[in-house]
C-alpha cells in the first residue's frame, strides 16, 4: 500500500507541476501577445507618422519645385523681352538714323521750325550732316537760323534756343528712347499672349 501513496503522491506532485507549468507557459504566451501586439500598435504608430512626415516633405518640395519654375519662366519672359526691346530698339535707331541721313531730315528740321521761328533757335547737327544742311536750308539761314556743328550730336538734329534756356532733342537715341516704351507695351502685351 504504500507504494500506492507514494504512486498517488508523485502523480499528484507531477500532475500539479505540470498544470502550473502550463499556467506558467500560458502566463508567459499571454504576457508575450500583449508585448506583441503593443510593439505592433507602435510600429503601426511610428510607420503613420513617417508617412506622413514624407508626404509633408513632398508636399514641400513639390511647392518649391513650383514656385521655382515659376521664377524661371519669368525669368525667361524678362530675359526674352530684354532682348527683343534691345533688338526692337536697333531696327528703330537704324531706322531713324537712315532718315536723318537724307532728304528726310530736312523734312524733320522744317516741321521743327514751324514750332520755332528760326531766328530764334540754333540748330546742332552732328559735323558729317553739317555741309548737308547747310546747303539744304539756306532759305532758313537767310531768316536767322543759326547752324553749329556739334559733337554732342552723334545722328539727327537738336534745336537749341540762342540764350541757351533749352533745346529740343531729335537724335536718335532721344527718339528711340521715346518710342520703346510704348513698343516695350506691346511687346509685354504679345509675351502674356
Amino acid at each position: 500500500m504504500p507504494e500506492i501513496r507514494i504512486q498517488d503522491l508523485l502523480e499528484t506532485i507531477n500532475k500539479d507541476g505540470i498544470e502550473k507549468g502550463e499556467e506558467q507557459a500560458r502566463k508567459i504566451i499571454s504576457e508575450a501577445n500583449e508585448k506583441a501586439a503593443a510593439i505592433i500598435r507602435d510600429a503601426e504608430g511610428n510607420s503613420r507618422s513617417m508617412i506622413e512626415a514624407a508626404k509633408a516633405e513632398c508636399d514641400t518640395f513639390v511647392k518649391q519645385g513650383n514656385a521655382a519654375l515659376r521664377q524661371a519662366a519669368d525669368n525667361v519672359c524678362i530675359s526674352l523681352k530684354s532682348e527683343l526691346n534691345g533688338m526692337i530698339a536697333k531696327v528703330v535707331r537704324k531706322t531713324l538714323e537712315s532718315k536723318m541721313r537724307s532728304d528726310g531730315m530736312i523734312e524733320l528740321i522744317r516741321e521743327a521750325l514751324k514750332v520755332n521761328p528760326s531766328r530764334n533757335v540754333v540748330l546742332e547737327l552732328s559735323r558729317n550732316m553739317f555741309d548737308f544742311c547747310s546747303n539744304s536750308l539756306h532759305d532758313e539761314i537767310s531768316k536767322g537760323l543759326e547752324i553749329k556743328a556739334s559733337d554732342a550730336v552723334r545722328s539727327g538734329f537738336r534745336l537749341s534756343e540762342r540764350n541757351g534756356s533749352g533745346y529740343y532733342d531729335f537724335s536718335a537715341d532721344e527718339l528711340v528712347g521715346l518710342v520703346m516704351p510704348y513698343l516695350s507695351d506691346s511687346l509685354t502685351n504679345a509675351l502674356k499672349g
